[in-house]
């Protein structure tokens, strides 16, 4: 499975404009790794940064409870989401 979605990220980086440039361009299979890359970066900000700051706002030791926590996730992907269809 893990191979599978590896080939479908592959593919779908082959289609995109990966530009910088008139010199550079991003190798396809190097998004991966900028994913990857992204993650480590956005995990360490959350948890040193934003969940400390919702502790002291909401009291909640897990800064916010679950639910909340679901929704912004849905409410970032909705706005994502939009933003794409934008941009098509």
């Amino acid at each position: 499975m893990w191979l599978k979605a590896q080939h479908s990220f592959f593919k779908q980086a082959a289609a995109m404009n990966l530009k910088i440039s008139d010199n550079f361009k991003i190798p396809a299979a190097s998004m991966s790794s900028i994913s990857a890359v992204g993650t480590l970066i956005a995990v360490p900000i959350y948890d040193r940064i934003i969940v400390p700051i919702l502790r002291r706002v909401t009291g909640n030791e897990r800064g916010v409870n679950i639910l909340t926590r679901i929704s912004i996730g849905m409410t970032l992907f909705v706005i994502l989401m939009v933003v794409a269809a934008i941009e098509t």
